[in-house]
C-alpha cells in the first residue's frame, strides 16, 4: 500500500500532530518553495534526457508538452498509462508497425501512486493534483473507494502505526 516512508508525515506524527493537523500542513501552498520545486523538476527532466542520449525512444519532449494537463507519473520513476502508450507508439513506429493502440489496453498502475501536493500543483501549473482523488484502482487495498489527500494521510498513518494506536 505504501512501499516508501513519507518522512515529512512521519516527522509530524512523531511530534504529536493529529491527522487533521498533517492534512492542513500538506495543503499549504508554500510547504516547499516554488523555485525549489521547479529546480527539482528540471533536474529530473535532465536525468531523463541523459538516459535518452543512447536510446531510440525519446520521451522528454512528450513530457514537457503534456505534464501540465495530463498526469505523467504515478510516483518518481513510474510513468502513467498515458506515457506508456506514447512509448509503445514510438516503439511500433521504429518497428514500422502501424496500428492504433486502444486506450484501455493497459491495466491502471496506480497502486502505489504518490500525492501531488498543492505547492507542487501550483509551482508547475498542473491541472491535477492537490485535493484530487488518487489510487482509484480496484486492485488496491484501501479503506475507501476513492482516496483523496485526507484519506491518503489517514491510511498512511493507519498502515504505518496501527500497532501504536495512530490517530486515524
Amino acid at each position: 500500500m505504501f512501499p516508501r516512508k513519507i518522512s515529512i508525515i512521519d516527522d509530524w506524527y512523531a511530534q504529536g500532530y493529529t491527522t487533521n493537523d498533517i492534512v492542513e500542513k500538506l495543503r499549504c501552498k508554500d510547504l516547499v518553495s516554488h523555485s525549489t520545486i521547479r529546480e527539482k523538476f528540471e533536474w529530473y527532466l535532465n536525468r531523463i534526457r541523459k538516459r535518452e542520449e543512447n536510446g531510440d525512444i525519446k520521451i522528454v519532449k512528450f513530457i514537457i508538452e503534456h505534464y501540465q494537463n495530463e498526469k505523467i507519473f504515478y510516483d518518481v520513476g513510474h510513468p502513467t498509462n498515458f506515457v506508456i502508450k506514447e512509448i509503445c507508439r514510438q516503439i511500433l513506429e521504429k518497428l514500422t508497425m502501424n496500428f492504433a493502440l486502444e486506450n484501455n489496453i493497459f491495466e491502471c498502475m496506480d497502486g502505489y501512486e504518490d500525492l501531488i501536493l498543492t505547492c507542487v500543483k501550483e509551482a508547475l501549473h498542473l491541472a491535477y493534483g492537490g485535493e484530487d482523488a488518487i489510487k482509484n484502482g480496484l486492485h488496491v487495498c484501501k479503506m475507501n473507494q476513492i482516496m483523496d489527500l485526507e484519506e491518503h494521510v489517514r491510511e498512511y498513518l493507519f498502515w504505518q502505526y496501527k500497532e501504536e494506536g495512530a490517530d486515524v
